[in-house]
């Protein structure tokens, strides 16, 4: 048992004696001493005691919950919900129900009720809870995602400032966003998700627009595209080729801008010329493939550096001082 949950459980003894012999019900107590047991619990340990009646609930709900992240896998006949650290794994059984393991350490038979939806009913649940939420999708089952945009929409809205899906179709990542709160989005990360396919579309949501950081990762952003990221306090992300003229852009445009940080762009070695780029942001650079150069415009000072990073790629990494 956490030493929080221990504070706890000593905390409601001690209110409990303080009543006598009648036990008040969470309704009867002063607020103040109800979120005072609150506060002592763990995120995980406010959530299990939120499912032992409604006026738990209630409490638990108005005090609130919080997580800093929450990571969702989809597999094949299997789902994982991390919280924290803390991990949830829901399998389908042989007898047609499920089997909820909580970190390795407890099993729990569960009949008559998929894997599936006793995993996104605890998602469901969770959900308004975070600041930032990563759905990874490793069975790509037309089904699956249905049934979890269905969540999204009986939840309607998530308040999350990041957002991280992976290997997900692009609709299915344009239809997630729009159920997104644009006032709150700040991270957008898409791994695996095929950009580039009607990348216009994703451009004109508005929580694209308001959003500050960009990664866009697993495929090779067009470069004709690239416009579309400058909007961005930062982002990151790969290109076949690293062209001068996208250079010239990223100087003239992009580094103008007041609300630019920086940005991180990788691309394939053997197509790309980083003497050029580097002459770029110094006439006069006569250095070698790989380079650190200060650059200053009227605005601000930036650091630029082109290095070697793996299987034949190379960073553009550009940050502001």
């Amino acid at each position: 048992m956490s030493d929080s949950n221990r504070d706890a459980q000593h905390e409601l003894a001690r209110i409990h004696r303080s009543f006598g012999p009648i036990s008040p019900t969470l309704y009867n107590m002063p607020i103040n001493i109800v979120d005072q047991v609150l506060e002592k619990l763990e995120p995980m340990d406010r959530l299990k005691i939120r499912k032992v009646c409604r006026n738990l609930r209630t409490c638990v709900d108005r005090f609130g919950i919080h997580f800093n992240y929450i990571i969702f896998h989809i597999w094949k006949n299997a789902f994982e919900l991390g919280m924290d650290g803390f991990h949830i794994r829901y399998t389908d059984a042989e007898n047609g129900g499920s089997t909820v393991r909580k970190d390795e350490n407890q099993e729990t038979p569960i009949e008559g009720a998929s894997s599936m939806k006793i995993a996104f009913q605890d998602l469901k649940t969770v959900l308004k809870h975070t600041s930032e939420l990563r759905i990874s999708n490793e069975h790509n089952e037309h089904e699956i995602i249905k049934s979890f945009i269905e969540i999204l929409k009986s939840v309607k809205c998530i308040h999350v400032k990041t957002i991280k899906l992976v290997n997900f179709s692009f609709n299915d990542v344009i239809t997630i966003l729009q159920y997104c709160n644009t006032k709150v989005l700040e991270s957008i990360a898409l791994w695996d998700t095929h950009i580039n396919r009607q990348f216009e579309n994703i451009a004109h949501l508005d929580q694209w627009k308001c959003a500050k950081k960009c990664s866009l990762f697993g495929d090779k952003l067009e470069n004709k595209l690239i416009d579309h990221l400058f909007h961005f306090q930062w982002f990151q992300i790969q290109l076949d080729d690293f062209p001068t003229y996208i250079a010239i852009k990223i100087r003239d445009d992009l580094m103008r801008r007041s609300t630019f940080q920086g940005c991180q762009i990788y691309c394939d070695t053997s197509k790309s010329n980083p003497i050029e780029i580097a002459k770029v942001f110094k006439p006069d650079y006569d250095g070698g493939n790989e380079f650190e150069i200060d650059y200053s415009n009227d605005n601000a000072n930036f650091k630029i550096q082109f290095n070697s990073f793996r299987n034949s790629s190379s960073r553009f990494d550009m940050h502001k001082l």
